[in-house]
């Protein structure tokens, strides 16, 4: 999955805020199922931040996308778009 996330990132230009514990998400656990160099490297220069928690509140209104589980405390946040996984 981090994999994925990143190449999404790097490939549209984008940023990415991820809580760490979701999936493992690390540069460790990047560099753990790739050997792409240039997408670690993009991760490296401040693509994807990995958090150990995150105000909703102060960080969904300043992103372009929000990618969530669906779980009811988020929904019901009045911020779009976004997109729901699972």
């Amino acid at each position: 999955m981090i994999e994925f996330v990143v190449r999404a990132l790097h490939v549209s230009g984008y940023r990415g805020t991820v809580l760490r514990d979701w999936e493992g998400f690390s540069m460790e656990a990047l560099r753990g199922v790739t050997k792409d160099e240039e997408l670690v490297a993009c991760a490296e220069k401040n693509a994807l931040f990995a958090v150990d928690q995150a105000p909703h509140e102060r960080i969904f209104p300043r992103v372009s996308w929000i990618v969530h589980h669906g779980g009811a405390g988020t929904t019901i946040l009045p911020y779009e778009p976004e997109f729901l996984g699972s």
